[in-house]
């Protein structure tokens, strides 16, 4: 039998696929970032040591 000793566990979770969002895992839990409420604005995802620590949300409106 063959031994292995790089391996890893590998999880699974079920997304929305039909509704625009983004999802960012992280310690293996899935968090959701939603799209802004009036369909303008940006989200900036703040990278630190190789793990996201925060998400910068701006709306816009369009005038």
């Amino acid at each position: 039998m063959e031994q292995r000793e790089n391996y890893r566990c590998v999880m699974t979770k079920e997304i929305e696929i039909d509704q625009n969002k983004v999802y960012v895992v992280k310690n293996g839990e899935v968090i959701t970032i939603e799209p802004p409420k009036n369909g303008y604005g940006s989200n900036v995802l703040v990278w630190n040591n190789g793990e996201v620590v925060r998400v910068d949300s701006m709306d816009q409106r369009k005038v």
